[in-house]
């Protein structure tokens, strides 16, 4: 059944001005047109055709609409969710899991679509329509499942889902808590195998990414074992195929672990391949979970960085601890007067009370700006301004040592070095002043000012924290002390220095940093699971560093056995890109090449394809989880080979049609028929007139 209404946008007093607008032009152009000579009925009739064309037409103007209604019946809706993770075959009855149960369960499908409206997904990873699908998922996600469910088909009328899984998740959120809104039936079909097998396997491997040439790093290793008491294994470390390390492993439980930590020299630079495995036990089935490769990316060293103070001062340790939460950085802390190293060794100074009257200090500030090793300047009022001022012309303060002034700061929104940690919370402008110089700042380029002069209520313009260069030598200036302060008060509102450590890190980033001047930059992961996709870009630029993409950049992959795959760049706006998917294990590396005019450009790197192994780690069904999320949703459990009980259930659950109201708004404009009804008036009219020699 359908209603439809009349809705218009603009008066509807106005219908009769159309109505009379039509009179008009039809008498105008019938009734006063004498050169003519038609019947009188013809005359009326092409008066009327011509009215209703000039009145509908007007008509349209005022835009009208019809809003139609009609009621529609849905079907229950039965969703059925098979899990296709490849734990699934992990079990003893693969076999019947990959020929005649899918075959049985689109069969139990097939039968109630005539009564039920059927959907079928497939789950693992991702979720996907239909069962046409392999038991290769690398996890198991049923939460994510249960949320796609939930969202998809939010207000319809869903009478059941049939959750079809061994139960073994390994990735999301609980499926017990995601099905907690839920409001209709969730019935299972356990899959897989329940029976405790005996079992050895690597639960954990921990390990730093990244270690630095010289240095040691740790390897913890977490074995556990299942129903082999009395066996023995050997937990063996392997590099390139040698085993460095080995322990044995005496179980003397039915449910077993130990914790095993190594230490080993980082040697050589680059990614280094090691492999952790067990041996297997007598009679063990599950291999797949006994061995484990990771990799670790050998650098050169840490970025060193000196901070060099006057008189010891708690900014100096505030700043170390902030810096030193990054791995990447070695600090060392010294005071000017002691220190007898050499200070352009550092990849970044940071000078606190510095520079002072002493020719000292004079001396290493020139062997710094001669190397270009950045220099982060804390400059309170014990500083010799002029030596300040003459290091750099971009920043400069004109005052005396001998006035102070209590400045807070105020975060500068258009600063473009980096991006501003986020303050939502307002803390900056709470923060406890710092001592500063009293003087007149020079206003430099308000995009490389961090923090602005606060004083009292007026912020300024001045420079508070603020970046230059001199020459090649890049440089920062923090006008005041009292920056451990800072880190009290964000502690304090917080519980944690988040904020102040963020502004300190980023600073030391920017400054050590060396700016990129190649024409042919090359960026990568450096590691990606074995299902994701390796997403390379590159920038290409002239002589005038403008981006370029004419020319055509190849890409070479090579694997660890020497093998190459040849790729050529998709051209990508101002920028190319490669998308590489489908890589066994291991690590890759590449060369890019591309040739513009006489030059050419190559930049190499690696990439770790990591395996992913949580299906193995646990092979035995879960059919706890099963009940659990059943019996919270008044649902039923089956096994696999009682599919036609699927029938009877759907019968016994309380599931019936819905009606509901369609509404949907339809300009007139739109509405083809009445294109076609103008154009037959209009027709009608033209072979009249044209019949009677007025054409």
């Amino acid at each position: 059944m359908e209603k439809f209404d009349l809705i218009l946008q603009h008066s509807p007093w106005l219908i009769p001005l159309c109505v009379i607008l039509g009179l008009l032009y039809a008498g105008f152009l019938y009734y006063r047109e004498r050169h003519n000579d038609f019947p009188q009925y013809l005359r009326i009739i092409l008066m009327a055709t011509r009215f209703l064309v000039v009145s509908f037409l007007a008509f349209l103007l005022l835009v009208p609409m019809v809003k139609k209604q009609s009621y529609k019946t849905e079907k229950p809706i039965l969703v059925f969710a098979q899990d296709f993770s490849s734990s699934i075959l992990m079990a003893e009855d693969s076999t019947f899991y990959k020929t005649d149960y899918l075959t049985q369960l689109q069969s139990v499908m097939n039968d109630l679509g005539d009564q039920y409206k059927i959907v079928s997904l497939g789950f693992g990873g991702d979720v996907n329509q239909g069962l046409n699908q392999e038991f290769n998922a690398p996890y198991t996600d049923m939460g994510g499942m249960l949320e796609y469910v939930q969202n998809t088909f939010e207000n319809r009328n869903i009478g059941a889902v049939f959750v079809a899984s061994d139960g073994i998740v390994n990735k999301g959120v609980d499926p017990y808590y995601a099905s907690k809104t839920m409001t209709f039936p969730i019935h299972s079909i356990a899959l897989g195998d329940t029976s405790q097998k005996k079992e050895i396997r690597i639960a954990s491997v921990r390990h730093n990414e990244i270690a630095y040439s010289g240095n040691k790093f740790p390897l913890e290793v977490n074995i556990t074992a299942d129903h082999a008491t009395g066996n023995s294994s050997v937990l063996q470390v392997l590099q390139d195929g040698k085993v460095i390390e080995q322990k044995k492993l005496n179980i003397n439980r039915k449910q077993w672990q130990s914790d095993h930590t190594f230490h080993f020299d980082a040697e050589e630079e680059g990614l280094q391949e090691y492999s952790i495995r067990v041996t297997a036990l007598e009679g063990e089935e599950n291999t797949a979970n006994n061995k484990e490769t990771i990799y670790i990316n050998v650098l050169k060293n840490k970025q060193r960085i000196l901070i060099l103070g006057k008189r010891p001062h708690p900014d100096m340790a505030a700043v170390r601890r902030a810096i030193e939460s990054n791995p990447n950085y070695e600090t060392d802390v010294e005071i000017f007067g002691d220190f007898e190293g050499k200070a352009h060794a550092y990849n970044l100074v940071i000078m606190h009370g510095l520079p002072d009257n002493s020719r000292r200090v004079q001396k290493i500030l020139a062997q710094l700006s001669s190397n270009d090793i950045p220099i982060w300047f804390i400059a309170g009022p014990s500083v010799n301004i002029n030596r300040l001022n003459s290091y750099g012309s971009d920043l400069n303060v004109e005052g005396n040592n001998n006035q102070v002034e209590e400045v807070s700061g105020v975060l500068n929104e258009n600063f473009t070095l980096f991006k501003i940690p986020s303050d939502e919370q307002g803390l900056i402008p709470g923060f406890p002043p710092l001592q500063s110089i009293y003087g007149k700042y020079k206003t430099v380029d308000n995009s490389r000012i961090l923090l602005y002069r606060r004083i009292g209520d007026v912020t300024t313009s001045s420079p508070l924290w603020a970046f230059a260069t001199n020459t090649e030598q890049k440089y920062a200036i923090t006008y005041g002390e009292g920056i451990w302060r800072w880190r009290l008060y964000n502690y304090l509102k917080t519980d944690n220095h988040q904020l102040v450590d963020e502004l300190i890190k980023s600073t030391v980033k920017n400054l050590v940093a060396r700016e990129d001047k190649s024409r042919f930059r090359v960026e990568s992961p450096s590691r990606v699971t074995e299902y994701e996709t390796i997403r390379i870009g590159a920038e290409l630029y002239n002589e005038s560093y403008e981006p370029v993409t004419e020319p055509e950049v190849e890409v070479v992959l090579t694997d660890a056995q020497g093998n190459q795959y040849p790729f050529v760049m998709a051209r990508k706006e101002e920028a190319y890109e490669l998308n590489i998917k489908s890589l066994d294990p291991g690590v890759y590396d590449f060369m890019a090449r591309v040739q513009m005019g006489a030059e050419v450009f190559e930049e190499s790197g690696s990439v770790v394809v990591e395996a992913v192994n949580l299906e193995s780690l646990n092979t035995t069904a879960n059919h706890n989880l099963m009940y659990r999320l059943s019996r919270s949703h008044d649902g039923k459990v089956i096994s696999p080979r009682q599919l036609t009980q699927i029938q009877q259930i759907v019968e016994e659950t309380d599931m019936n049609p819905e009606s509901y109201v369609v509404k949907e708004y339809l300009s007139w404009i739109h509405l083809r028929w009445l294109l076609f009804v103008l154009i037959g008036l209009l027709t009608i009219e033209w072979v009249i007139r044209k019949l009677n020699g007025a054409v």
